[in-house]
């Protein structure tokens, strides 16, 4: 169990040297192989995956603040801003609830505020998920509701 932990603190030293160095940016893979496992080198090794994929995450979260309403869309227009400390071209992706995407375009992003809005009037009313994207697929994503009172044809 010592040299687990210690292959442990290795493995999450890279880690955090590679996330530090330029904010995730560049990849690095870290294979851990243990010939015999106990129950407690089992729950370490699910704690390092964990912990990686959590750090990896974190590096993909795409650096602007979305700002949009938490109510329901009642009409045919999703406004919302993205706030972002400088200029950026983003990817605007929409995906039904079964994951099949049902818009995109890409969005240029200055620095500061900028206001946006999204015509939704040919989606049915239901939950979709918005997502903008960014260099090496950094995302930011929020869900979306529409109920403007219509019955779906789904």
């Amino acid at each position: 169990m010592k040299k687990l932990f210690s292959l442990f603190a290795l493995v999450l030293t890279v880690s955090i040297a590679a996330f530090a160095s330029d904010n995730g940016l560049d990849r690095r893979t870290v294979a851990v192989v243990l010939i015999e496992m106990d129950d407690d080198d089992k729950q370490t090794v699910t704690t390092v995956f964990t912990t990686l994929t959590a750090a990896e995450k974190i590096a993909k979260t795409l650096d602007v603040e979305l700002i949009a309403s938490e109510e329901a869309i009642n009409d045919d227009m999703f406004v919302f801003a993205v706030k972002s400390a400088d200029q950026k071209a983003l990817i605007m992706r929409v995906f039904d609830e079964e994951g099949a995407e049902v818009a995109a375009n890409g969005v240029q992003i200055t620095e500061g505020l900028n206001g946006r809005t999204l015509n939704v009037n040919t989606l049915n009313d239901g939950t979709y998920t918005f997502k903008l994207i960014g260099e090496n697929n950094a995302e930011i994503t929020r869900e979306i509701i529409i109920d403007r009172g219509r019955v779906s044809n789904r």
